[in-house]
């Protein structure tokens, strides 16, 4: 009997977006984890983080999917929020996307825009500002931490204080 073995690796299309982590670790029953990144901007992009200015107490640096829960918790899954669109994407016929973590974005090896940039992908977002789902230590009633992305999507770099009314960029992610 023939089985057909995949391998994934960085940059690979997997449930609907790029693989860029991956996690080899898991328990016995999975061989493998990771987390993907959509391969395009979400259909409402660019959009705002949230219309309300209030605290959401999504303040984890590197985990997007508690940030996304807080989120919607604090302003409502009927509201227009980054975080509410990456929740409604079903890419891959996958529903469990959220709005990335700073970290997930920029962190370094095994986040998305420097490990995915490095394989020649995401091209289309040079000279961009993207959302995560962190808000600013420094001011959570108006401030999240966002991505802008220069010449290339290798040298992304985080950027402090965007204020929530404005619209800028996403793309989802979610783990596996």
């Amino acid at each position: 009997m023939n089985v057909a073995v995949s391998i994934l690796g960085y940059g690979s299309v997997y449930q609907g977006g790029y693989v860029y982590s991956i996690d080899d670790t898991p328990a016995a029953a999975a061989s493998a984890g990771g987390v993907v990144f959509e391969m395009t901007n979400a259909t409402s992009s660019p959009a705002v983080w949230s219309a309300a200015l209030t605290t959401t107490n999504a303040s984890s640096t590197t985990n997007g999917q508690s940030n996304t829960t807080a989120i919607i918790n604090v302003l409502g899954s009927t509201a227009a929020s980054a975080a509410e669109t990456c929740a409604q994407v079903t890419d891959g016929d996958v529903t469990s996307w959220y709005l990335p973590a700073i970290q997930e974005l920029v962190g370094g090896t095994q986040s998305a825009f420097p490990t995915l940039g490095a394989v020649g992908l995401l091209t289309d977002t040079e000279n961009a500002e993207f959302w995560s789902s962190t808000e600013d230590a420094a001011n959570t009633i108006q401030e999240v931490d966002g991505v802008l992305v220069l010449s290339s999507p290798a040298t992304a770099t985080e950027t402090d204080g965007y204020f929530k009314g404005s619209s800028l960029s996403l793309r989802c992610a979610h783990a596996f």
